[in-house]
C-alpha cells in the first residue's frame, strides 16, 4: 500500500534523526566482551555459533543467541568500525517500529476502535501511526539501539512480531518458523508464546462476548 510506504519513510527520517548521534558511538561495555569472541575472526565458520555460548567463557549463564551472533560476523565482514554494527541496529529499530505499525493496524479499526475478529474490515488508522511514532522515538529503547549487543532484543522483537502477524494471518507454519527465529536471537522471546495465547482467546471469545460476560459478572454481584 501507498500509505505503508509513507510511514516506512517517516519512519526512516525520525529515525535518523533521533539516533543519529549513535552512530559515531564506539563499542563499549559488553560490546567490547561479546565483540573479543574469537568466533568473529575471519576463518570464523557460521555453524561453530550454534555449539557455543553467547559469552565466551561463560557457559553457567546459559545465553544462547546464535543468530545475534551470525549477524555480528556479517557486520565483521565490512570492517571493524562499529559505524557499521550502529547502523544495523538503527534499522533494525526503524523496521521494528514499522511492524509495530501493522500490528496496530491489524487489531485496530480505522476509526480506532479494537477490531472484531471476522466482523470488522482491517484498516490503517491514525493510533497505528501513533503507536509506531512513539515506540519509535521511547527513551527506554535507547540502551538497546545504541548498544551493539542491544541487538540481541531487536532481532527476537522482529522475529516476535513477525510470529504475531503471521500468526492472525493464520500462517502457523510460518509463525512457527519466526517463534524458532526469535528464541534463537534471544531466550526471552519465550514471552511471545502467551501472547499468542491470549491472541487465539481473543479470536475465540470477541470483544462482544467479553462485554456482555462482564455485564452479567456486575450485574450479579451487585
Amino acid at each position: 500500500m501507498k500509505s505503508d510506504k509513507i510511514v516506512f519513510i517517516i519512519l526512516l527520517l525520525v529515525g535518523f534523526s533521533v539516533f543519529f548521534n549513535g552512530l559515531k558511538g564506539d563499542f563499549v561495555h559488553d560490546d567490547l566482551l561479546v565483540l573479543s569472541h574469537s568466533f568473529f575472526s575471519q576463518s570464523a565458520k557460521v555453524l561453530n555459533f550454534f555449539s557455543e555460548p553467547y559469552f565466551e567463557d561463560f557457559y553457567q549463564a546459559g545465553l544462547y543467541r546464535p543468530l545475534t551472533q551470525i549477524s555480528f560476523r556479517l557486520n565483521f565482514l565490512f570492517g571493524s568500525s562499529p559505524f557499521s554494527f550502529h547502523l544495523v541496529n538503527i534499522l533494525l529499530h526503524i523496521i521494528n517500529s514499522f511492524l509495530i505499525y501493522l500490528l496496530v493496524s491489524k487489531i485496530i479499526n480505522s476509526d480506532g476502535r479494537i477490531r472484531i475478529p471476522e466482523r470488522s474490515p482491517q484498516g490503517r488508522s491514525e493510533v497505528a501511526l501513533f503507536a509506531c511514532l512513539l515506540f519509535l522515538v521511547l527513551p527506554i529503547h535507547v540502551e538497546a539501539v545504541t548498544s551493539i549487543v542491544g541487538r540481541a532484543e531487536l532481532f527476537s522483537f522482529l522475529f516476535g512480531i513477525l510470529t504475531l502477524l503471521l500468526w492472525l494471518d493464520t500462517k502457523y507454519f510460518f509463525s512457527a518458523i519466526t517463534l524458532f527465529l526469535a528464541l534463537l536471537s534471544k531466550e526471552s522471546a519465550i514471552a511471545v508464546m502467551p501472547i499468542i495465547f491470549l491472541l487465539n482467546w481473543y479470536h475465540r471469545f470477541t470483544p462482544t462476548l467479553i462485554h456482555e460476560w462482564w455485564g452479567r459478572g456486575w450485574q450479579s454481584s451487585s
